[in-house]
């Protein structure tokens, strides 16, 4: 199931645009794994992309928000960016502990 979690944000983020008009279900995917396995969610790693350093998924999470924030922007889309909102209110919910590190990158 975290392979899924990795391909869907790379997808994403990596403007493959496989997913641009499924936003909203792989975010759902996305925040049905926080439900069920919050500590994990929190602490697994996963190997960066091109030499860079192993990310957690809640850090890729939070790009993954930032990122469809400029792109709801780009296109003008308050739709798009609601989906983030909600996405973003579910770490908030789920994952209790999270630094204040990041809760700044939410705000």
């Amino acid at each position: 199931m975290w392979n899924f979690f990795q391909h869907i944000v790379q997808s994403i983020m990596e403007d493959r645009g496989i997913l641009d008009q499924y936003l909203n279900c792989s975010f759902a995917f996305i925040i049905n794994m926080m439900n069920k396995e919050p500590q994990n969610f929190k602490t697994i790693s996963f190997p960066g992309a091109n030499g860079q350093p192993a990310v957690t998924a809640l850090e890729m999470t939070l790009s993954l928000g930032q990122k469809s924030f400029e792109i709801a922007q780009d296109r003008e889309d308050e739709l798009w960016a609601m989906t983030v909102v909600s996405l973003f209110n579910s770490l908030l919910e789920n994952l209790q502990g999270i630094s204040f590190e990041f809760v700044q990158g939410i705000v």
